[in-house]
């Protein structure tokens, strides 16, 4: 019952994750419209090379989405081949710091791909040890063991029940001349009566 509980807790905070995500993209729209400085009590927001600091918003606003959307399908993915998604992922890191980079240099400075996994190597071991916590990959493999099992069960449970009532007869007669019978003989013949229901 705890098992269950803990589950559905897990799902229900990526559903709500899910559900979010939309509604964070449409962050963008506090900021002010055709401003290129920000200015508040707290900070300050220049957008440098972008237009706008909405426009500039707007684009960390789709990066962001693109790179929470890629991190959810890592985190829940079932898969082995899941590894691959982190490609993506260390590519969405790499535009968000460009971005970052060019509001703050401009075009006249290069940012190389090998300076963002600086951010990118933390951020894929925090996934790692996140996907690790949720289990989903575990469960997974869980449920094929349970399926593989019942699917045997199936197997069994589709012996007509004439071979049945043969077989369990077989069984019955051979419990009582088991102490007639060698132990060799014995297994041989429960091994026999194995294989008939195993077919």
């Amino acid at each position: 019952m705890y098992v269950k509980t803990k589950i559905l807790k897990t799902d229900i905070w990526v559903l709500i994750s899910i559900m979010i995500l939309p509604f964070i993209f449409f962050i963008y729209n506090v900021a002010p419209i055709e401003i290129s400085i920000w200015k508040t009590n707290w900070f300050e927001i220049d957008s440098g090379f972008y237009k706008s600091v909405e426009y500039y918003f707007w684009i960390l606003s789709v990066k962001f989405l693109t790179l929470s959307i890629l991190s959810i399908w890592f985190l829940t993915c079932l898969h082995r081949w899941r590894l691959i998604i982190l490609i993506p992922i260390y590519v969405e890191i790499y535009k968000i710091c460009v971005n970052f980079y060019v509001v703050d240099y401009g075009f006249k400075h290069e940012f190389d791909f090998p300076n963002s996994f600086l951010i990118s190597i933390p951020f894929s071991i925090f996934l790692l040890l996140l996907s690790r916590r949720l289990g989903y990959n575990k469960r997974f493999h869980r449920l094929k063991i349970n399926d593989e099992i019942s699917n045997e069960m199936l197997k069994t449970s589709m012996i007509h029940p004439k071979v049945y009532s043969k077989i369990k007869k077989e069984l019955s007669d051979l419990n009582k001349e088991k102490e007639g019978i060698s132990k060799k003989d014995y297994l041989i013949k429960l091994i026999a009566l194995r294989d008939q229901i195993s077919i």
